[in-house]
């Protein structure tokens, strides 16, 4: 609105391309369609407000229009992302709370925000700053990661490596770039080898169920041991709420059959998901 109005009253009516343009229309009308068919119309009607964030875009894109503005916005989104993030590990070591999730309600939205804040604030701390700003920008990314990290959200944890994995790529030169992947290949298929080692040997190991148990009251009350696990279940296939997500996806495919075009709308999914779930599934 404060857009519009300037506009008005310098009576300028510039509204510069981004080349997003195609995208934003075929999204928007993907949108529409969606509505007009879905299986709750009035409910995915509502969610059409939603479409008005992609005037951020061009508010943002009209008013930076110099190499200072384009600093202060970033330094802007780089304070409020560490603010954020050290209010949620305030809000989880005084309440004993069992993850980070800041402002947000839920944690998986704050891990995948921590991804996002994390990654941009890394790249300007190790290509774009200097000096004291530097010195800054590492203590603003080091309280997201450790925010980020007890957010306990697994699709966190690999969206970061990925996406510094992505940094890495864009950096180096190419001629090293195929060996360095084919070296993290290997690392991580060693990695792979060794938690399904650990694994193997604890199933086998002669420890009582008590001295388990034990262990896993002292993982509750230490947020060290608590991160250790929630890494290692990233493999555990047979982990409960992983085999609850490899239904869901299970679930979406004959979604998806039902409904291979238009969807079912703009909508919460769960009660239609339910219809297709399996009786007794979590």
């Amino acid at each position: 609105v404060l857009w519009i109005v300037q506009m008005a009253l310098n009576r300028k009516w510039e509204i510069h391309r981004t080349g997003l343009e195609l995208a934003f229309l075929f999204f928007i009308l993907a949108a529409i369609l969606g509505i007009i068919f879905s299986v709750e119309p009035v409910a995915s009607f509502r969610n059409l407000k939603n479409i008005l964030l992609i005037v951020i875009v061009y508010v943002l894109f009209q008013n930076i229009r110099s190499t200072s503005r384009l600093r202060t916005l970033a330094h802007t989104f780089v304070f409020t992302a560490a603010i954020m993030s050290l209010y949620g590990l305030i809000m989880y070591f005084t309440n004993n709370a069992i993850r980070v999730r800041s402002t947000q309600s839920v944690t998986m939205t704050w891990g995948a925000m921590s991804v996002i804040f994390f990654l941009i604030t890394t790249s300007l701390f190790l290509f774009g700053t200097r000096g004291k700003q530097k010195v800054i920008y590492g203590i603003a990314a080091f309280v997201q990661l450790f925010s980020l990290l007890l957010s306990m959200v697994r699709g966190s944890y690999i969206g970061v490596l990925s996406g510094l994995f992505v940094i890495f790529l864009l950096k180096v030169k190419k001629s090293i770039v195929w060996p360095a992947v084919v070296i993290i290949l290997i690392g991580l298929f060693t990695l792979t080898i060794a938690i399904y080692h650990q694994r193997s040997s604890a199933s086998s190991s002669s420890k009582t169920e008590t001295q388990f148990n034990d262990r896993d009251e002292a993982v509750k009350n230490n947020p060290l041991l608590k991160l250790e696990k929630r890494i290692f279940s990233i493999t555990d296939l047979s982990l409960h709420t992983t085999q609850v997500r490899l239904q869901q996806w299970q679930d979406a495919i004959e979604m998806f059959r039902d409904h291979p075009i238009i969807g079912f709308g703009w909508i919460d999914l769960g009660k239609i998901h339910r219809k297709y779930a399996k009786p007794g599934d979590d």
